[in-house]
């Protein structure tokens, strides 16, 4: 990718805000909901879940030789899942994917895929057409509930800037860094 296309594809980046502060608000967004369909059932509980995969590159300067952390300017994440202490009862689930959904509303995310929605095994993904500047990664904002044996409430966050990326970038453009930086 030439360096003009480069800063182009950051332009058009940069207004999402950072993959940190998507992630954050992604986070507090899953622990409202998990809170919210916690209390619909009594006694149950929920937990974070590390699951492993953070994030993967969809946006990197190949000016350099190898992959190298640096060269990688913005990036998908996964949110961490809140994993609870037990399934949602079907009696339950709707009320279930409906604070899902009305949060995901909240954040642009509209749309349904990947969905399984049958007795003692549900599995919905809300999502959103996020720009994504690299056609082999398709992660984009999404949250995703399921129930089967236990459930899980998850997030991703599509394609935004590293905040040291979008910092550098704003100064080039004659802007304090936004994450007051230097």
């Amino acid at each position: 990718m030439s360096a003009e296309r480069l800063q182009e594809e950051i332009a058009k980046l940069a207004p999402k805000g950072s993959s940190e502060e998507g992630y954050a608000a992604a986070e507090a967004a899953i622990a409202q909901m998990a809170d919210q369909i916690a209390a619909l059932v009594p006694g149950l509980t929920w937990k974070w879940h590390d699951d492993g995969l953070h994030w993967l590159s969809c946006l990197q300067d190949t000016r350099y030789e190898t992959p190298a952390e640096e060269s990688v300017l913005a990036v998908t994440r996964n949110t961490r899942s809140a994993l609870f202490s037990g399934p949602i009862p079907e009696d339950v689930w709707p009320a279930a994917v409906k604070i899902v959904e009305d949060k995901a509303r909240g954040f642009g995310i509209t749309q349904w895929a990947g969905n399984t929605d049958v007795a003692q095994n549900h599995d919905i993904v809300i999502h959103d057409n996020d720009y994504n500047p690299d056609p082999n990664n398709q992660w984009t904002n999404s949250f995703e509930i399921g129930t089967r044996v236990v459930a899980r409430l998850a997030g991703s966050v599509g394609c935004r800037l590293w905040q040291k990326t979008l910092d550098r970038y704003q100064s080039e453009q004659g802007n304090p860094p936004a994450s007051g930086t230097r």
